[in-house]
């Protein structure tokens, strides 16, 4: 399987999974409400989302 550079003939210099990983899931805890789900902007619907344990940030 060929890496994103080879994917899409271009070169990411600044691309840092790592760094892109982490603020995602410091975006996903800003929407997380106090029993683990998700609010659902702007109405306030929550979303459950059955995540591995070994997923959680919350520990």
């Amino acid at each position: 399987m060929p890496d994103i550079t080879q994917q899409y003939n271009q070169t990411f210099v600044e691309f840092n999974p790592q760094q892109q990983a982490n603020l995602a899931i410091e975006q996903l805890r800003k929407l997380q409400i106090a029993d683990g789900a998700f609010t659902a902007l702007p109405t306030g619907r929550t979303v459950t989302l059955n995540l591995p344990q070994s997923w959680s940030w919350m520990n």
